[in-house]
């Protein structure tokens, strides 16, 4: 069986995943995974330390990150109206030097023009910056899902068609299985939407933490996010199974083993990824000076 984990959230998930990366490329290679990719939460900090522990291991290593779109498409716009505004969450992967310049592009944006509470981007600036990047729908926040929960299967539709619009060829139906009450009946949704438009779908986990045992490390870790106790009232925030964790290879084909194609499309995915970083070599800004002045003399 081939698979390989695809959403995986590292310690630079800051304060939102307990996953050490050298410890994550060890268990790929452990549990005989060929690829691997790293998607944390609106950044790549840990981008080379993953790169050279996967190296390490004999494991491919893929870069991506899981980015944050208000449902009102104005990355700009600083509003969050309880009730009414909610932040997407879509995940990026680099397929080429292309896609590592637009995700690049796509995050750099998101701090510097976008952030409200997250880094945020929105679908103009996706459409612009597509190329070289495979997209996972993400999880229970992805915008599929969302709709789905509002019990508005067309407007699920349309989200989907949109999205794989701006990712012609490149864009994944994500289906996970971390235990959580009707997510099953989800995955059925999915399923059905992505055959409908005929999109490809994805097994992914949603790693959060190495081992299941971790699950309780993990949830002291969110309530200092969070600034709440073990004792505060706040269970509604809380990842409500443990079953966010490195899950095997057995582990992964038992919770899809009705949709297959799900698993190996993730070796398909791990194919078209083929980036790597230079090593050894400085890669400065390409600064313009005004007037034709070289850069010592407009330093000077």
């Amino acid at each position: 069986m081939t698979f390989s984990h695809l959403h995986l959230h590292t310690e630079y998930s800051l304060l939102n995943a307990a996953t050490r990366v050298t410890d994550a490329a060890a268990a790929a290679k452990e549990m005989e995974m060929s690829s691997l990719a790293i998607t944390d939460f609106g950044n790549v900090f840990g981008a080379i330390e993953f790169f050279t522990a996967c190296e390490k291991n004999g494991v491919k290593p893929i870069l991506g990150s899981e980015l944050y779109l208000p449902n009102y498409n104005d990355h700009k716009l600083k509003q969050l109206k309880r009730g009414q505004d909610v932040y997407w969450q879509i995940v990026l992967l680099v397929k080429n030097e292309k896609g590592f310049k637009n995700l690049s592009q796509l995050i750099t944006k998101s701090y510097l023009e976008g952030f409200y509470y997250k880094p945020r981007i929105d679908h103009n600036l996706l459409a612009e910056f597509s190329d070289g990047l495979v997209a996972l729908s993400s999880g229970f926040n992805s915008e599929i899902n969302y709709y789905l929960f509002q019990e508005d299967r067309n407007k699920a539709v349309e989200a989907a068609k949109r999205n794989a619009k701006i990712f012609p060829d490149n864009y994944y139906v994500e289906l996970q299985d971390n235990g959580l009450p009707g997510q099953q009946e989800m995955n059925t949704e999915l399923i059905s939407i992505a055959k409908e438009v005929g999109l490809p779908v994805v097994a992914t986990n949603n790693i959060h933490y190495l081992k299941q045992s971790d699950a309780e490390a993990f949830e002291v870790l969110r309530g200092v996010q969070l600034s709440r106790t073990a004792t505060s009232p706040y269970d509604h925030m809380k990842y409500s199974t443990d079953g966010y964790y490195f899950k095997s290879k057995a582990e992964m084909q038992a919770a899809f083993s009705s949709c297959p194609e799900a698993l190996s499309n993730t070796e398909v995915i791990a194919a078209q990824c083929d980036f790597n970083f230079t090593y050894g070599k400085y890669h400065l800004p390409n600064y313009e000076t005004p007037a034709g002045l070289s850069l010592d003399d407009y330093l000077e």
